[in-house]
C-alpha cells in the first residue's frame, strides 16, 4: 500500500526530467562555449555551413541526443516499477482472497457440523419419549475438529485423541458382546455400561431426565445415563451413541460403514441383558 501511495506518474517523476534536462542544458553549455571560443561565421544553411555546424558542435549535439535513451531508460524502470506494484497488489488480493475463502469455509463447516448435531437431537428426542438429548456442540466440535481454526481447515478428521478414544469405546463394547456369544461366558457388564458412559462423556450428552444404570458388587459399581429406565434402555442407549458416531464420522469424512458394530443392534445383547436384569439397579 505503501509503494501504490508514493507511486507517481511518469513524467512527474524527478528522474524522467533529469533525463531530459541535464543532457540539454548541458549540451547548451557546452554550445555556448564553442560559439563564444570559435569563429563560427554568419548564417548559412549551404550544405557545407550545416556539415561545418555539424563537425564544430558535434559533442553538444551528441550530449543532447542523450536525452532520447536516457528517458528510454528511466521509463523502462518506470514500466518495471509499475509491473511490480501490480503483481504484489495481486498477490496482496488473492492472499485475502484464499483468506476470506478459508474463514467462510471454517464457519460454514462448524455450522454444518452444529446443524447436524441439532438435528440430531431433535431425532432422537422423537424416539426418546419423554427424554430430551442435549449435546454441547460447540465444544464437541473442538474435540473431533482440534486443529480447525480460521487459519486452517481440515474436513477429513480422524487423527486426534478423542476419535481414537471412541474408537476403543466401540470396539470394547462390541467384544464384549462377541466374545460372551462365542465363548458363552458371563457377560462383562460392567465394562459395556463403563465405555458406554466413556461414549456419552466425550460426545458431552446430557439426557433430562435420565436414569443411571448401576451394576456390579458393592463399592465396585459402574453406572451410566440412560434415555430411560429398563434394561432394553442400554441397547437403545448405546446404538444411540453408535448413531451419533456414524453421524459424525461421516461429517468428517472419515470411512465408515452403516453396519460397523452391528452387534450393538443384536438380540444376542437384549437376550444377555435380560439375563442379568435382575441384577441392574435403576436410579431417577
Amino acid at each position: 500500500m505503501d509503494d501504490e501511495l508514493k507511486h507517481q506518474p511518469l513524467f512527474r517523476t524527478v528522474w524522467f526530467w533529469l533525463a531530459i534536462l541535464v543532457p540539454v542544458f548541458l549540451a547548451l553549455f557546452l554550445g555556448a562555449g564553442i560559439w563564444v571560443s570559435s569563429n563560427v561565421g554568419k548564417w548559412c544553411f549551404e550544405s557545407g555551413c550545416v556539415n561545418y555546424f555539424v563537425e564544430v558542435f558535434k559533442v553538444p549535439i551528441t550530449i543532447a541526443g542523450l536525452s532520447l535513451p536516457l528517458v528510454a531508460m528511466v521509463a523502462a524502470v518506470q514500466r518495471s516499477k509499475e509491473a511490480y506494484i501490480q503483481i504484489r497488489h495481486g498477490q496482496k488480493q488473492y492472499s485475502e482472497a484464499v483468506s476470506n475463502n478459508r474463514v467462510g469455509n471454517y464457519l460454514k463447516h462448524r455450522e454444518g457440523f452444529y446443524k447436524l448435531i441439532e438435528n440430531f437431537c431433535e431425532i432422537e428426542a422423537v424416539s426418546a419419549g419423554d427424554s430430551k438429548v442435549y449435546i454441547d456442540a460447540g465444544y464437541l466440535y473442538m474435540r473431533l475438529f482440534p486443529n480447525n481454526s480460521f487459519e486452517l481447515l481440515e474436513f477429513v478428521q480422524g487423527t486426534a485423541p478423542f476419535w481414537k478414544r471412541l474408537d476403543e469405546s466401540f470396539s470394547k463394547m462390541e467384544a464384549f458382546v462377541s466374545d460372551a456369544d462365542k465363548i458363552g461366558g458371563d457377560f462383562d457388564l460392567t465394562g459395556f455400561i463403563t465405555e458406554l458412559q466413556t461414549a456419552l462423556n466425550v460426545f458431552t450428552v446430557r439426557i433430562v431426565p435420565f436414569v443411571t444404570c448401576e451394576f456390579g458388587e458393592e463399592g465396585k459399581k459402574s453406572s451410566c445415563i440412560l434415555l430411560g429406565e429398563g434394561f432394553r434402555n442400554i441397547a437403545n442407549t448405546a446404538t444411540f451413541a453408535l448413531r451419533l458416531l456414524i453421524a459424525v464420522k461421516i461429517y468428517a469424512g472419515i470411512k465408515v460403514s452403516l453396519t460397523a458394530h452391528r452387534l450393538l443392534y443384536s438380540p444376542e445383547l437384549k437376550n444377555m441383558l435380560e439375563e442379568l436384569k435382575g441384577e441392574i439397579e435403576f436410579v431417577k
